[in-house]
């Protein structure tokens, strides 16, 4: 406990430069960087870097997997450290290498270093804008629902190429081809692997529809360690996000999946039919606090028949850590959630809550999150329960800011059929980050 404190403290106390954005959802919703550069420079040369502390604590959950564990209380210390070099000799090509250190310290110690991003990429501009990215980068696109970096750990990154076309003002189109990089091994495999496109064309000044057709080769067995290995997913995704009379703002992100997977209890594979998506509206006061309150749905849909040669799970919100599943991380995602060896297949998530700057360097978020699964085994509950998150976000000066969280999930029947127990889980972190 000491060491994590101290581990802490001492990054409080730490000067740097410029502070990277933080993971706390406030405002208006979140978008990715189209091109995720390392980082933005007119120098030939550049070296930068971030830095980022926290401490964790958890009462009945396990931080080694954030599963529900009743009577379990546990804390852990992280610590990740980014050191990238930047060398632009012209507007025409540029190279970027990041590597990370990342140790955890508390019930399971773990510590790795690994290359985290290393590319190459050539761009023109006549007669169309083109963009060529080869080498290993971080993906991530609209608010990171189906795609992103999962930047709350150690992040993710995929070996591959993206050609980066935009033919008209307004309008891009990103063709992908990667590997699923392992960073606990510094390594990629030629399963699992993401083939595909991302498209956007902005349809008025505030208005922003996108199209994505991806092919996931090998499916998802790397997240989900129960599955196949061989799957064949395909995943056709929509999302439409603007603004309206200015304080009014709306996201919505559709997506139907389908393919093959082996199906573990009998020699035919099962055919993939599963959807899911999410919707989420804000109003902005305008008022000199920046007063903000949102309301969503997500859903994704679920399977508990292993007999009829479909498969309905959904998965496509795998490659991120988007905030609708609340900050607990006992939700890992809309695919559903396994306890006491029973799964709740598929999720419907309804959440609301409103986010201020009390002060300009103090910012507050309160969200709420409600959990149904959408199938379970007959006879359980299919009421997961309720989530609470508080952020603060407090920014000591231009170049260090420190967030505090407190999460409380209101465990509710699944988990009481499941396991046996009622107990509710409590997660607390405190976290410093910057950037040189």
């Amino acid at each position: 406990m000491k060491r994590i404190f101290y581990l802490l403290a001492l990054g409080i106390l730490i000067c740097a430069g410029s502070v990277f954005a933080s993971d706390v959802h406030h405002g208006p919703v979140k978008t990715c960087s189209v091109a995720q550069d390392g980082m933005e420079s007119q120098e030939v040369f550049n070296v930068g870097g971030q830095i980022r502390l926290r401490a964790d604590f958890a009462r009945n959950m396990d931080l080694g997997d954030f599963t529900f564990a009743p009577g379990v209380r546990q804390e852990q210390g992280v610590f990740r450290n980014r050191l990238n070099v930047l060398f632009k000799p012209a507007d025409i090509f540029e190279s970027f290498v990041e590597g990370q250190f990342y140790n955890r310290q508390g019930q399971s110690d773990y510590s790795q270093s690994n290359l985290y991003q290393a590319y190459f990429e050539f761009s023109t501009k006549s007669p169309v804008p083109v963009k060529l990215k080869a080498g290993r980068q971080a993906l991530c696109y609209g608010s990171a629902f189906f795609l992103g970096d999962n930047d709350f750990y150690e992040g993710l990154v995929w070996d591959g190429v993206k050609a980066n076309i935009a033919p008209s003002d307004g309008l891009w189109l990103d063709l992908i081809a990667a590997r699923y990089v392992d960073l606990a091994r510094n390594t990629s495999y030629p399963e699992p692997a993401l083939y595909g496109l991302y498209s956007s064309s902005r349809l008025k000044s505030d208005i922003d529809l996108d199209l994505y057709f991806f092919y996931h080769k090998g499916g998802f067995s790397f997240f989900h360690a129960d599955q196949p290995d061989d799957a064949e997913w395909f995943t056709l995704g929509a999302r439409l996000a603007g603004k309206a009379a200015e304080k009014f703002d709306y996201e919505i992100e559709p997506l139907y999946q389908f393919g093959k997977i082996d199906n573990l209890g009998r020699a035919e594979a099962d055919a993939i039919s599963a959807y899911g998506g999410h919707f989420e509206a804000g109003y902005s006061f305008g008022s000199k606090y920046n007063l903000r309150v949102f309301a969503g749905y997500a859903f994704g849909s679920g399977d508990n028949d292993a007999s009829d040669k479909k498969y309905r799970e959904f998965h496509g919100n795998i490659y991120n850590d988007n905030y609708v599943v609340g900050d607990t991380g006992l939700i890992p995602d809309l695919s559903g959630v396994d306890a006491g060896g029973l799964r709740a297949s598929g999720m419907h998530i309804g959440l609301a809550g409103v986010s201020a700057d009390v002060t300009e360097r103090l910012n507050l978020n309160l969200d709420y999150h409600y959990f149904v699964a959408d199938k379970t085994p007959a006879g359980i509950s299919r009421d997961i329960g309720s989530e609470v998150n508080f952020i603060a976000e407090y920014k000591l000066s231009e170049d260090l800011s420190v967030i505090l969280s407190a999460n409380r999930f209101f465990t509710a029947g699944f988990f009481k059929d499941a396991s046996g127990s009622g107990k509710d889980v409590d997660y607390f972190y405190v976290q410093a980050q910057f950037g040189f």
